[in-house]
């Protein structure tokens, strides 16, 4: 898939939907607010991500989702980030808004490509041989991908940002 022009350019092809359609009654959207999370796991970065999914959720018993999160599921993914096209993945915990409309907690997968993806999606990349029946299940409100348009990357030697203890750069 890596070089093919995105599906939805030519969406009756793929999914029997015309282009447009997905792009309807779109126009006049606008954000209602933003929304912060603090990150409490992560696995570091092991390359630029392509596309990220965005997975939402409102555990009923987060304290058990945090756990096994730690236990069972960073393990399983370190050890298959490199095979499964997985550069990156995160657990965050919304700090605002909050309330019954809003999910509690968000996790993302950063992938290589879109491949790697819809693999990932349909339970394969790095979900694969995860033991689904050791885990609290989790219902997902929302999973949006995203393609990484740009992004930047700390330096520790620059005027901005410099290790601490340092003199130099100010």
């Amino acid at each position: 898939m890596v070089g093919q022009a995105p599906w939805w350019d030519h969406a009756q092809a793929v999914v029997g939907v015309e282009t447009s359609t997905l792009y309807e009654d779109f126009s006049d959207l606008k954000t209602d607010r933003r929304y912060y999370y603090a990150m409490n796991q992560e696995i570091a970065a092991i390359a630029p991500a392509q596309y990220v999914i965005f997975n939402f959720a409102s555990p009923e018993d987060l304290n058990l989702i945090l756990e096994q999160t730690k236990n069972m599921v960073i393990p399983h993914f370190k050890k298959n980030m490199v095979a499964s096209g997985m550069v990156g993945w995160g657990l965050g915990l919304k700090v605002t808004p909050q309330g019954t409309d809003y999910a509690s907690m968000m996790t993302y997968d950063a992938y290589d490509n879109l491949e790697n993806v819809m693999k990932h999606l349909s339970g394969g990349a790095a979900i694969s041989g995860l033991p689904q029946n050791k885990l609290d299940p989790i219902q997902w409100s929302m999973r949006p991908v995203m393609k990484v348009m740009g992004a930047t990357t700390p330096t520790l030697n620059n005027k901005f940002l410099t290790p601490l203890g340092s003199t130099s750069g100010f």
